[in-house]
């Protein structure tokens, strides 16, 4: 009977767990220790506070909605955001400009834009930043945008709480034994094993973040792909190592590095890598039968598997035995020729045998010297620090252009002023008027009226009679007025300008003064400011060096010691001038 309802048991308990899942309320877009604001059913209009808002010049706004044919951008306060709504007319478009790939509009001029409301969501849950005698400020996300609000508290539909909806419902999960972890709800042993597994891989990220370090400074890594790099550790950051190899450098994540593996065991396969090259290479010398170089390289790759701490790599034991070898069938090839080595230089045994009787030294691999004949002024190497410059390779001297890195300046000569280049010192520059476009004459509409003619008129004479009485009038001369209904356009001289055309305006650089401040001295042009001038040495010709002259550049004195000491033909002295070659360390 039991077996039989095992199967909806667990059914049930599925069910139960997806049923869970859907009634999960989503987490606040912000965690508040003030609270939260849980909107009713009903959509709210937030009113703004202004119905219109002057954007200066340079402002950049983010984009709230974009559509065809307007745009609308956030201005965020800490006391309430707006939201501004533009059309996508030419007289506002020509103003803006998106920038950051559109996510934001750059004003290149200002203007004045009508906001709109902001809409909140029914049954929407806002994180309260601070609360206010007469209302909430409160955040609100929207097109991946985070912004401040203000929300008035006699707006209707609206309530408080001190915890957010998915707090409440994780405290009744709770007391199911269900816990929520990255989109689930899950029992408390489950949760506690998903942690002891995450803080498990968290040690061991550690530790083999630790080793690869270890081994990075050592100037080793192993790779997953099988890769082995060797050269130089220049930094961490996080999970990422920058490793210098083969010249380049690069950053390697942690993910890429091989598992499984310790510091010892890192570097062993590193180690191996490097003398499986050099035994590479000491096995080309052999076959070009440079003997010394190739017991050099064998040499070199034999102490370097000496020095592997980690013996339980297979490479190791075959390497060796490999370089070990190699360096047998020099031995023996240099035998069966009767050579021998000294400080990997191939010499005849009985030569060399001559030469350390008589406790020679080995000078620059080639010439066998007497201690005593050993140039002690350079030490053997030919040269030495010219005394005129102290091995500097220049010489210095005070500028004799200057005093303290300066000289009087070449564009006021002292005077601590220039005259102002916009204006050539005048104080004003000269403007087309704005009144008559620079041409001096506007036109103006005649309005009609009375008007007197130039020239006089003479009347003629008069013989007036009444009831017996004769009366002569004279000829007069007056001017007579006409009345004129004219509405023409006439030009006269532009009252602005006086007909000039042009108006005097102060310059705005000087401020009409005419000068501008200019400074009395100047960095001096031949030494840069600095009071000293460096020439190259024409002893060393910048070399910083010199031919030994107790030696003549040879490092030693006298001539070499010769096999068999009674030959003729002894070595002559070197030349002058070979003495930058380095003496071979046995």
């Amino acid at each position: 009977m039991l077996k039989k309802l095992l199967p909806y048991i667990f059914s049930i308990i599925i069910c139960n767990t997806i049923f869970a899942q859907s009634l999960t309320p989503p987490l606040p877009v912000k965690e508040s220790t003030e609270g939260y604001l849980n909107t009713s059913a009903k959509e709210i209009q937030l009113t703004p506070s202004v119905k219109n808002f002057f954007i200066t010049q340079q402002s950049e706004l983010p984009v709230y909605e974009d559509t065809p044919s307007y745009i609308v951008v956030l201005y965020e306060k800490d006391d309430g955001s707006l939201l501004f709504k533009i059309p996508k007319v030419i007289r506002y478009v020509s103003l803006m400009l998106m920038t950051d790939n559109s996510k934001k509009v750059l004003f290149r001029g200002a203007m004045e834009a009508d906001t709109i409301p902001i809409k909140i969501s029914a049954g929407e849950e806002l994180p309260v930043d601070r609360i206010l005698d007469d209302g909430y400020i409160v955040f609100l996300k929207r097109n991946n945008l985070l912004f401040k609000v203000y929300v008035s508290k006699s707006e209707t539909g609206i309530s408080f709480s001190k915890k957010n909806r998915f707090d409440k419902y994780a405290e009744e999960q709770k007391k199911k034994n269900l816990y929520y972890y990255k989109g689930e709800w899950i029992s408390k042993e489950k949760l506690d094993e998903i942690k002891k597994e995450a803080e498990l891989q968290e040690a061991k990220r550690k530790d083999k973040l630790k080793n690869v370090k270890a081994a990075a400074e050592e100037g080793y890594m192993v790779l997953k792909n099988s890769e082995i790099l060797e050269g130089r550790f220049n930094g961490i950051a996080k999970d990422q190592i920058l490793f210098n190899a083969g010249g380049f450098e690069r950053w390697i994540k942690l993910d890429e590095t091989a598992d499984g593996m310790n510091t010892a065991q890192i570097v062993s396969i590193g180690k191996i890598f490097s003398a499986g090259k050099m035994l590479e290479k000491a096995n080309a010398l052999y076959v070009n039968n440079e003997l010394g170089q190739a017991m050099r390289f064998a040499t070199k790759c034999n102490n370097l598997l000496k020095e592997i701490q980690d013996n339980s790599n297979p490479d190791l034991k075959a390497k060796l035995k490999a370089a070990e070898n190699l360096s047998d069938k020099i031995m023996k090839t240099l035998k069966a020729e009767n050579k021998s080595l000294y400080n990997y230089q191939v010499f005849k045994t009985d030569e060399l045998n001559y030469h350390l009787n008589e406790k020679h030294i080995l000078f620059r691999n080639s010439i066998w010297l007497k201690p005593e004949q050993l140039c002690i002024r350079c030490n053997g190497s030919g040269l030495i620090d010219c005394p005129v410059c102290n091995g500097l390779g220049y010489i210095s001297k005070h500028c004799p252009n200057c005093k303290n890195g300066f000289v009087q300046c070449t564009i006021c000569e002292g005077r601590g002023w220039r005259s102002c280049p916009q204006c050539n010192g005048n104080g004003y520059i000269m403007k087309k008027c704005g009144k008559c476009n620079g041409s001096g004459y506007v036109s103006v509409t005649s309005l009609g009226g009375y008007y007197r003619p130039y020239r006089p008129v003479v009347s003629p004479g008069v013989i007036a009679t009444s009831g017996g009485i004769v009366v002569n009038i004279p000829p007069t001369c007056y001017y007579p007025s006409y009345y004129y209904n004219d509405f023409s356009y006439r030009r006269v001289k532009c009252d602005i300008c006086g007909g000039t055309g042009q108006m005097q305006v102060t310059c705005p650089k000087c401020n009409g003064s005419g000068r501008l401040p200019c400074p009395k001295v100047q960095i001096c042009p031949v030494c840069g400011g600095k009071t000293i001038i460096n020439s190259v040495c024409n002893e060393c010709h910048g070399k910083k060096k010199i031919s030994c002259p107790d030696c003549e550049g040879k490092g030693y004195h006298g001539k070499a010691q010769q096999f068999p000491p009674t030959q003729k033909n002894n070595v002559e002295n070197q030349p002058p001038g070979k003495g930058t070659e380095k003496m071979s360390v046995p």
